[in-house]
């Protein structure tokens, strides 16, 4: 029986269709447009193989179109997942920070002047080209600005990037320990037998935040040591894993991540402190919303300027 439509032939140059029926390779076919659903009345292009044959569609989508039609979005889905995974395996990973750019980092989140290149060298450690090379890189990031007096650092991008890309240095795996007494009885404990022991060291989450921006009952304590330390002088005793410990230990090579910046407090209550964006930081590493809500308010209290060293 005749179509009470006029037939009509349609290629859609440059479409999906004719890149297949062409030999196109589906690695070559991100960017290629998949023809709409036909209107009822179209005569349609078929691509099986390379070959080419006009099926009649008239006041229905055939089932040949259908089936074609799926393949087209397969092999166009395969290719932009192919061209997805060869993107990022060329994309080179952000590089992590050594322990010069982050104690950078820290001084310029806790200077309230600003800092000349100078300085900062004086104040990490490194060579001033070093400096150089870092505030380069960070105002490329857009967190560093510079000013007639020096640099100044743009503190909650500071923060992000060091969540991002600064790690402890620690020389050795982190060792877990285990005490019934309360955190900060613990810490007192780790103090006097550090001291015994000529050992140098400073806490972080979770009792330092509660020492600065007291919001949470602590926990956990990370303790990062400047040599080796065993805990059992102290009371406590070997725990097998993080979920079992109430003290990590992480010895450092890094001797500025013992020490916080001028600007915050050194200890409170005769307890040792890290640098309060380094707490921050271990805050989030240890996870768990109660810690992320405390970070949100220990990070307030950096940028706010809220946190003072004692007089």
């Amino acid at each position: 029986m005749p179509s009470r439509y006029p037939e009509r032939s349609t290629r859609a140059s440059g479409g999906m269709a004719d890149a297949l029926a062409s030999g196109a390779s589906e690695g070559n076919l991100v960017g290629v447009q998949v023809p709409p659903r036909p209107p009822h009345h179209t005569t349609l292009m078929q691509v099986s193989g390379g070959a080419r044959s006009v099926v009649r569609a008239d006041s229905y989508w055939t089932s040949t179109y259908k089936s074609s039609y799926k393949s087209l979005l397969l092999r166009r889905e395969k290719a932009y997942t192919l061209a997805a995974v060869t993107k990022a395996a060329v994309r080179p990973p952000a590089r992590r920070w050594g322990p010069g750019t982050a104690s950078i980092v820290r001084l310029l989140v806790a200077s309230e002047a600003p800092a000349t290149q100078v300085a900062l060298a004086a104040a990490v450690g490194v060579s001033q080209p070093r400096v150089s090379q870092v505030i380069k890189q960070l105002t490329e990031l857009d967190a560093v600005r510079a000013t007639p007096g020096g640099f100044v650092g743009r503190r909650a991008r500071l923060l992000d990037l060091y969540l991002d890309r600064s790690r402890p240095a620690t020389v050795e795996p982190d060792s877990f320990w285990y005490s019934t007494r309360s955190i900060p009885e613990q810490a007192r404990r780790i103090v006097e037998a550090a001291a015994r022991e000529h050992a140098q060291v400073a806490f972080s989450a979770d009792l330092g935040p509660d020492l600065l921006v007291p919001w949470r009952h602590p926990t956990m304590a990370v303790v990062y040591a400047g040599s080796s330390l065993g805990l059992e002088t102290a009371g406590l005793v070997r725990a097998e894993g993080r979920a079992d410990a109430s003290t990590i230990v992480r010895r450092t090579n890094d001797q500025k991540l013992l020490v916080p910046a001028p600007s915050w407090p050194r200890a409170v209550d005769g307890i040792p402190l890290v640098d309060p964006v380094q707490q921050w930081w271990d805050l989030i590493d240890l996870g768990g919303d109660d810690r992320r809500e405390a970070a949100g308010r220990l990070r307030r209290a950096i940028l706010d300027r809220l946190i003072r060293a004692p007089s």
